[in-house]
């Protein structure tokens, strides 16, 4: 007889393995799509909007900020650029 202890022991252990399984069969159905730099130097890009879609309805623009730092918080006297790629 299985204590509740070991049942979930072992559905543990199945769940974690159905879902490496499943996640290794969705990858070879889905081939990520090619990726290319869209911006390049000497500023720092990146994307920093959590509640905003990254491209417009058009997939044509890519919203962004640029700065001249990197690794770091913002200071007061940072500017920060945003704008579309």
């Amino acid at each position: 007889m299985f204590s509740r202890r070991d049942f979930l022991k072992t559905s543990t252990a199945a769940a974690i393995g159905l879902t490496a399984f499943t996640n290794r069969v969705h990858a070879a159905e889905a081939p990520l799509p090619p990726i290319r730099r869209i911006t390049n130097g000497p500023k720092f890009h990146w994307r920093g909007y959590y509640d905003v879609d990254l491209f417009d309805p058009t997939n044509r623009f890519v919203l962004a900020n640029e700065v001249d730092f990197e690794g770091r918080t913002p200071m007061p006297d940072d500017t920060i650029r945003v704008g579309m790629i």
